[in-house]
């Protein structure tokens, strides 16, 4: 027995306990890398792109859109290649000492990232001037930032401003016009209000005359108004008879005297 493996006693197994490696396994080929790469990253991303290409050209999209989107989708797939890459290597055996330490440096690389860390050197945190200058640097970049934003919000507040500028004068409008509408609808009923009042005062003092006035001095009305209507009626029969009889030519102004003595 040989590190655990093996038999615990030769004895009775007609051999002599010696281990050996198995000379009938046959390792498989290991694939190489760039291949592996190049079937699930480049070469899969390549149809891909060249897809992605021909779809928008038949669509009838400009050539910069075209390339925009193309670029836009190189860069996913080379994201997602690289993922499957570190997936792959952590599969490595852990047990080989290069891979562990590609693996450590990795971890190192991700928690500076995390940390903030990634663009810090060795020996910068002691050199004063440089720390100064990074200040200074994040201070400028602070200030920068804050007179976007403030920038940023006078204009919000004064598109707020305008806007509300605009709503309290449409407002106003309105209500003008919806003054104006009114007046006219009060100027309107007032007209048809008087003119009932004046019907209605015509109509009283109508009945009321009727009433106070006495019979007498109706039917005395009435016989005058007939009388006028019977002058009025001879009058113009005397007229039209007038008109109908030859007149007499008075040339003699004696005879004229005469008659009108007479």
């Amino acid at each position: 027995m040989f590190n655990g493996i093996g038999l615990s006693t030769p004895r009775g197994s007609g051999t002599n306990g010696y281990i050996q490696t198995n000379k009938f396994f046959v390792k498989s080929r290991p694939v190489r890398s760039e291949a592996k790469e190049f079937q699930t990253g480049r070469g899969a991303g390549g149809l891909k792109l060249i897809e992605l290409e021909g779809q928008l050209v038949d669509q009838g999209y400009p050539d910069e859109e075209v390339l925009e989107r193309v670029e836009i989708l190189r860069k996913a797939l080379e994201a997602a290649g690289a993922l499957e890459v570190d997936d792959m290597d952590s599969r490595m055996n852990s047990t080989q000492s290069h891979h562990i330490a590609a693996q450590k440096e990795k971890q190192l690389e991700s928690m500076r990232d995390a940390l903030g860390l990634k663009n810090v050197k060795e020996g910068e945190a002691s050199d004063r001037e440089l720390q100064e200058q990074k200040r200074q640097e994040r201070i400028m970049a602070r200030e920068e930032k804050e007179q976007e934003n403030r920038e940023k919000q006078a204009a919000i507040e004064e598109e707020e401003r305008r806007q509300k500028k605009e709503l309290r004068r449409e407002e106003k409008l309105r209500h003008r016009e919806q003054q104006e509408e009114e007046r006219k609808q009060r100027k309107l009923e007032r007209k048809v209000r008087r003119e009932q009042d004046e019907q209605e005062r015509y109509q009283k003092g109508k009945e009321s005359r009727e009433l106070m006035e006495p019979r007498e001095s109706k039917e005395k009305r009435d016989q005058e108004y007939e009388e006028r209507d019977h002058k009025k009626k001879e009058s113009r029969e005397r007229r039209k008879n007038e008109d109908e009889e030859p007149h007499e030519r008075i040339k003699d102004p004696r005879e004229k005297r005469e008659n009108r003595e007479h």
